[in-house]
């Protein structure tokens, strides 16, 4: 990925619904090449990815949109998990 457009400040760039690789980016797996065909041992020992958000002071949010990877189906976010104040 050292040449991957897909970085993390994309993120935040307030560019949502694109398929434009340059707006888009990705997280690979932890200890596996890739999500397709794993299973077993290897499926059960991935180390999830996290993003964190700190914010320096309060923030009232109302609202959190989540777009799933959106170039090929076969890629994405399967689960999620959202906390707000470590909850």
């Amino acid at each position: 990925m050292e040449n991957d457009v897909r970085t993390i400040d994309k993120l935040t760039n307030g560019v949502n619904k694109t398929f434009d690789d340059s707006n888009m980016w990705l997280a690979p797996y932890k200890n596996t090449r890739s999500n397709a065909g794993v299973t077993g041992k290897e499926f059960e020992n991935r180390e999830p990815n996290f993003v964190c958000f700190i914010f320096d002071k309060p923030v009232a949010l109302s609202a959190v949109k989540i777009w799933n990877y959106s170039k090929t189906a076969s890629r994405g976010v399967k689960e999620f998990e959202l906390l707000v104040d470590d909850k």
